[in-house]
């Protein structure tokens, strides 16, 4: 008995989910590629970061202080740090550094980034009603202090 091996519905359905799975490959290593090189084009936007933070560290003082009235401002120090990969070659008299490179379909190289770290946080000054408060304002100093691990001496709060 004879079987027809290139006809048969097993090989036919080997081939189907090869196909499929080609597809997917395909697919994925596009969307790997785009993420490579979107991951190079990153911005840190410091504004967005700072009012997201005083956005929730003014929910967290509307808490506890039981008003509405808040107003909330953080200085940031410096800016953003942008960290690349690089490589290190060691000679007999000297070692070197040398950002690691990627290129894409265009051609074009650039550094990979491998971190983003954020500002660090200079000071945060607070209004709010019952901010003359003693120990309202002690409160929310420890609240802030906790929260965003600064000392005491970074934050201001005032009615």
């Amino acid at each position: 008995m004879k079987t027809d091996w290139i006809g048969s519905k097993k090989t036919a359905l080997i081939l189907a989910i090869f196909f499929v799975l080609g597809i997917i490959f395909l697919v994925g290593s596009e969307y790997i590629s785009t993420k490579r090189e979107t991951a190079a084009s990153v911005v840190f936007d410091e504004n967005a970061y700072t009012e997201n933070l005083e956005a929730r560290l003014s929910e967290m003082i509307r808490t506890v202080c039981g008003s509405d009235e808040v107003k909330v401002m953080i200085t940031l120090e410096g800016s953003a740090v942008y960290c690349y990969a690089q490589e290190q070659t060691e000679s007999e008299y000297a070692r070197e550094k040398s950002l690691l490179l990627q290129q894409d379909k265009n051609g074009a190289k650039t550094p990979i980034l491998t971190e983003i770290s954020a500002p660090k946080i200079k000071g945060v000054s607070v209004v709010c009603k019952g901010g003359k408060d003693s120990e309202m304002r002690k409160e929310i100093i420890n609240l802030i202090a906790g929260t965003l691990h600064l000392s005491t001496n970074r934050i201001y709060v005032t009615e």
